[in-house]
């Protein structure tokens, strides 16, 4: 079975027993089996899961590969089935694991690749004016562009980028991956108000989660569930809350990059978003 893997996607290990009890006339001597993300997510949706083994797709040497350690499974292209290529030490490869804040060494072919494959929904890290990095996701594409929506923000700061900006970069490699909650992890919630075009937002706190899905939040004295991938929600140190007992500047970084640690900035913002400023390029628009 041959797989078109993509720089940025993930795929997730699950276990033969238990896709076997869903999707019939499967090899038997096969011990897990990769499935794409949105493969995943209905999957958990509809049966329910224990846990996740989220594993993302690298470069291996020339060849693009889902990086499951200890083993690596390396797709060959014109091949029916999936190798695991281990080395005697137990590793898959040379290359260290990829992770949730990994720094991208990536060929400017794959690359090139990457940008050219962009496709709608796609969720992507992009670079906004104030020069923060936010997880973003594809909502329009063109010839040599891609319109991008800052998660967490309104669609008044869409922009338009071009492909080739460095602006662009595939998902967390600049943005650490903030979703995967934790009990007393910190967050921000936003909540509508009716007649009201701005969001309130304020400071919670993880409770619980229930299967990477949904995620119970302690939002000053009430407490409320909602799914983990809600726009929302949005790391520390985003937006002005209205339940921050300490002041901030909104400068403080507040997406994981390459060099930053683990957990969160436990920071509480006060200064309001500021105005994107317009860039010098050409293929950059915004909307009123």
């Amino acid at each position: 079975m041959t797989r078109n893997y993509q720089l940025g996607d993930a795929w997730f290990v699950v276990s033969t027993g238990w896709w076997q009890r869903v999707v019939g006339r499967l090899m038997e001597d096969v011990d897990y089996r990769l499935v794409s993300e949105r493969v995943w997510r209905a999957l958990a949706l509809e049966f329910g899961f224990d846990w996740e083994i989220r594993r993302e797709v690298v470069t291996m040497g020339r060849r693009l590969a889902v990086d499951v350690y200890p083993a690596g499974l390396e797709e060959r292209v014109g091949h029916s089935h999936v190798t695991a290529a281990v080395s005697g030490s137990g590793s898959a490869s040379t290359s260290p694991p990829s992770s949730p804040e990994r720094t991208t060494d990536l060929s400017a072919v794959a690359m090139d690749q990457w940008r050219n494959d962009l496709k709608m929904g796609q969720l992507v890290d992009a670079l906004d004016t104030d020069s923060k990095w936010y997880e973003a996701r594809i909502v329009d594409l063109a010839d040599a562009r891609a319109k991008v929506h800052y998660r967490g923000w309104s669609a008044k700061w869409d922009e338009w980028l071009a492909r080739t900006s460095p602006r662009l970069m595939p998902l967390h490699t600049k943005v650490r991956d903030w979703r995967r909650f934790r009990v007393n992890d910190e967050v921000q919630v936003g909540e509508e108000r009716p007649g009201k075009k701005r969001m309130q937002w304020r400071d919670a706190t993880v409770l619980a989660t229930v299967k990477s899905l949904l995620v119970q939040l302690q939002i000053d004295e009430d407490v409320h569930w909602m799914d983990a991938q809600d726009e929302r929600l949005c790391p520390p140190g985003t937006h002005r809350t209205v339940n921050g007992a300490v002041n901030a500047e909104t400068t403080t970084p507040s997406s994981g990059t390459s060099g930053s640690s683990n957990s969160f900035i436990n920071i509480t913002p006060t200064a309001a978003r500021r105005k994107r400023l317009k860039t010098a390029s050409t293929y950059s628009s915004f909307d009123n």
